[in-house]
């Protein structure tokens, strides 16, 4: 069984960049926190790429095999899958899961064109959505305002949206005036706007640019965004944002990291690697009553390498 129990993995002694001189002081997670994992759940884990809390328990969703992973915490005892096909449905690469405001599950299709609801996780009230007019496009961040809005990332599209039910009422589509938004991966929403993580690509029909940056909407009908953090040289992933200061952050490709962005310094300070191998830093769910922070690392997602990636448990 590959699930390690309040085990510390030791320190990479070569970090890019150097922390801040806080931790303890500084609220729950902080870089510190992250270097090292309580637990590593990979046994029955396949390519992560989100972890949500629903209803008590934790649910995964798995890239490449089209399913959603359940299990409890603490007290893993092992996991249990709802697997779409067994009520006559799929998934397109499951990416992305937020509460409905009707308290079932949203899930995106990453590399598909629609986004599902599902009532409970046997799959009971399946409804897909594909965006009104234009398609949806590999949509990737989703997330629910206060006010009952579904707001969706549709990546390909280089569009954010929003509407209030799976049949599209109150459609709108974010009128992006500066043309800032590229390739969205994760949305945050938050009292005080959207959070959004958003990569430039070279892919056709993008907005331009390079990089990549952490966007808030604070004003869905100003068409204006704010720039909250520039990020040069990589991709990003998931974001967490931690009150206003801070915000964790998954960065893409050879580094493979979690990022710490510090607004008020702005900075970023990349974590060592728990464990090579284990993929991108992709998802983030934070159990802030108990200070237990769950990151989904994918694992690897080309063809050929085995890597299946995991679930590490950060705790102070």
């Amino acid at each position: 069984m590959s699930i390690v129990s309040r085990t510390c993995f030791p320190l990479l002694l070569l970090v890019l960049f150097t922390f801040p001189a806080r931790g303890e002081d500084q609220s729950f997670p902080a870089a510190t926190d992250l270097a090292t994992a309580a637990d590593l759940i990979t046994d029955g884990i396949n390519n992560p790429a989100d972890i949500i809390e629903f209803r008590g328990r934790f649910v995964v969703t798995e890239l490449l095999a089209n399913r959603l992973a359940i299990f409890d915490y603490p007290g893993f005892k092992g996991v249990e899958y709802f697997d779409p096909e067994s009520i006559g449905q799929s998934f397109q690469s499951p990416h992305f899961m937020a509460e409905s405001p009707s308290g079932g599950l949203l899930i995106s299709n990453g590399w598909g064109s629609s986004i599902v609801l599902i009532d409970d996780l046997e799959g009971a009230g399946w409804t897909s959505f594909s965006g009104k007019g234009k398609e949806f496009n590999a949509p990737h961040g989703i997330c629910v305002d206060g006010d009952g809005w579904i707001y969706v990332g549709d990546s390909l599209n280089s569009r954010l949206v929003r509407f209030r039910n799976m049949q599209g009422d109150g459609w709108q589509v974010f009128q992006d005036l500066d043309r800032r938004i590229a390739y969205i991966r994760k949305l945050a929403c938050r009292e005080d706007g959207v959070w959004i993580s958003n990569s430039y690509e070279d892919r056709p029909g993008l907005n331009p640019g390079s990089g990549a940056n952490i966007l808030r909407v604070a004003d869905f009908g100003s068409g204006r965004v704010e720039e909250l953090h520039m990020i040069a040289d990589s991709n990003i992933t998931g974001i967490l944002p931690l009150g206003t200061d801070r915000s964790l952050v998954g960065v893409w490709g050879k580094q493979a990291r979690i990022g710490v962005i510090d607004f008020i310094r702005k900075d970023l300070s990349l974590v060592p690697r728990i464990r090579d191998g284990l993929g991108i830093p992709y998802g983030f769910w934070l159990d802030e009553s108990n200070d237990i922070l769950f990151v989904a690392h994918t694992g690897a997602i080309t063809p050929g390498d085995d890597r299946t990636g995991a679930i590490a448990v950060h705790q102070r």
